[in-house]
């Protein structure tokens, strides 16, 4: 087994969200935080992009928190759960006495964690909640995939029916379509297989109440995992947007594992809803705007913006391209049902707070539509509102979640094959590099 570092760099070119392979290299020795940040410091110097960094995303693990984090200042407590089967390699003993070593650099990025791995975190937190019963069902429920699976008769018997999936462990949610793909099989329909395990009326009913609690959830995950729309504007809206769904639904088994999540939804995803970059994020989209604020929210909103918008040069404007790149459309959610609907009128600002002539015409705009993408508006509209644009291209481009990098080390699996198990470290990161990054050539 080989343990590699992968790093990759997310911008917003002519109104288009970007994404390149910045490495993917072979990291040797332990993976503590100062060896992260070791690493981490020479990339980013040997392309000289140390300055054009405005945020690092990385997951949960606390060798990575710690490797970005300011000695003394650490905003949120290292949480040693928070690394998931995908990084059981990485080394999470970190020596007290480590961060007394970490230097700090002249300009530190800001660093956020992965949302996607601390929403995993919120539902394993209400999974472990769930009845004994309920955890019982959900291994019939696999025994009845897997069977169905390996066998050509019962395969042949269900063939009307999507196909049953299989849960697969780095996913949580990969769990949630198994039992959704079992509840979509007429219980007449399961009877006719000849399986040992049988699942009772009772036993669909609590499975059918766990996807209606975990839906939100699975929603949510997807949502916020894209890598070629924005995502950075998502984290407060859906946070928020969860705890509406929670409040809404309505159990007769697993009272306790809703309360639970609750409970873990305001403990571990808060953090994004208090954050600065988030904040700026969701205002800059033009979905949302202060559309996810409550009422007291909205001045410390406009306030946050305002005073990054003074720091923004009134003679800078982003290019603006004559090509509107394509809209990407976007499944509108329920999660965002908690939001007032854009308003038809044109509003002024609605806050009591002064603000520049430029943010009081971006809040004069509707809302567009969630099926929009956010960048079409900005391309339209950079020459208008040319600082709050350079904002967007700024905030906008952060990635909510460490997804890019799971799917280049997916990638990288494909690459180092057990036919090529003897490439050469140099060799295998030119290919990946051709790999991942040709179709900017294009």
């Amino acid at each position: 087994m080989r343990g590699f570092l992968g790093i990759t760099g997310h911008f917003i070119l002519d109104w288009a969200m970007k994404s390149v392979m910045i490495c993917c290299k072979r990291f040797k020795g332990r993976h503590t935080a100062e060896s992260i940040r070791s690493e981490y410091e020479e990339v980013v110097t040997s392309f000289e992009i140390g300055f054009k960094i405005a945020a690092i995303v990385s997951d949960n693990a606390s060798n990575m928190v710690k490797a970005f984090s300011i000695p003394g200042f650490d905003d949120f407590k290292v949480d040693h759960e928070s690394s998931d089967e995908e990084i059981d390699d990485v080394d999470k003993e970190i020596e007290d006495d480590q961060s007394d070593d970490l230097h700090l650099s002249d300009c530190l990025p800001k660093h956020s964690r992965c949302f996607a791995h601390t929403l995993q975190l919120v539902v394993k937190d209400g999974l472990k909640d769930c009845s004994p019963h309920l955890k019982t069902v959900i291994t019939k429920a696999s025994n009845i995939v897997s069977f169905v699976r390996k066998s050509i008769i019962a395969s042949e018997i269900l063939e009307d029916y999507k196909r049953l999936q299989a849960a697969n462990a780095t996913r949580w949610n990969s769990q949630l379509h198994m039992i959704c793909s079992v509840l979509n099989v007429p219980e007449l329909e399961l009877d006719k297989i000849d399986c040992k395990t049988k699942l009772s009326s009772y036993e669909r009913k609590l499975l059918s109440e766990l996807c209606t609690i975990l839906e939100p959830f699975d929603k949510a995950t997807v949502l916020v995992q894209g890598e070629k729309t924005v995502t950075a504007s998502l984290p407060i809206p859906v946070t928020l947007g969860l705890k509406h769904q929670l409040k809404l639904i309505s159990v007769d088994y697993n009272c306790k594992m809703i309360k639970s999540l609750k409970s873990s939804v305001e403990e571990r995803l808060f953090q994004f809803v208090e954050d600065e970059g988030y904040i700026l994020a969701s205002f800059l989209d033009p979905r949302f705007k202060t559309r996810w604020c409550e009422t007291e929210q909205i001045d410390q909103c406009l306030a946050v913006v305002k005073d990054k918008l003074s720091q923004v040069p009134t003679s800078s404007e982003p290019p603006c391209d004559q090509n509107s790149p394509p809209c990407k459309r976007a499944k509108n959610d329920d999660l965002f049902s908690f939001m007032p609907a854009p308003s038809v009128e044109r509003k002024r600002n609605p806050s009591g707070i002064s603000v520049s002539s430029e943010m009081d015409d971006y809040l004069s705009d509707n809302c567009i539509d969630m099926s929009k993408d956010p960048l079409l508006y900005w391309h339209s509209n950079c020459q208008r509102l040319p600082r709050l644009a350079k904002l967007a291209v700024q905030y906008l481009a952060i990635p909510a979640t460490s997804a890019p990098v799971e799917r280049l080390f997916s990638t990288a699996g494909k690459t180092f094959r057990p036919e090529r198990c003897r490439l050469a470290d140099g060799t295998f990161e030119k290919l990946m590099m051709v790999k991942c990054n040709g179709k900017m050539l294009k």
